[in-house]
């Protein structure tokens, strides 16, 4: 799969078990959690994803029922209840802007922003 279609859309390739359509809902049944955010605090209980089998993209809606711990220290997935899919177009790269700063850190911040840019893709140039 090409880089781009990892790093800027996150597209999900299980050459295991994602080999046709059909397998689009039990995927995403046995394996939705896994890309929800629930935790201390906050929970997400639907995402939308895109999945790719061969050549083709789907776009998939999954939705969740949230349930707190037994002790409210967070948010965990009970179950899956939706998934919904639709075939979609190849996404195309998007579009990079380069940008420009100067920034006075100390060492911390420029550790903490070098993982930030490390952590969500962002390109640095030399």
């Amino acid at each position: 799969m090409e880089e781009y279609l990892i790093e800027q859309y996150n597209v999900i390739e299980d050459l295991d078990e994602l080999t046709n359509e059909e397998d689009i809902k039990t995927f995403f049944i046995d394996n939705g959690k896994d890309y929800l955010n629930c935790g201390e605090g906050c929970y997400k209980d639907s995402a939308t994803l895109i999945c790719k089998i061969g050549d083709k993209f789907y776009k998939v809606k999954i939705e969740a029922n949230i349930e707190t711990t037994y002790n409210y220290e967070g948010y965990y997935v009970e179950e899956i209840t939706s998934v919904e899919y639709k075939e979609v177009p190849k996404p195309e790269p998007k579009k990079k802007t380069k940008a420009t700063y100067q920034l006075m850190l100390t060492k911390e911040e420029h550790e903490m922003l070098n993982e930030f840019l490390k952590e969500h893709r962002i390109e640095k140039l030399n």
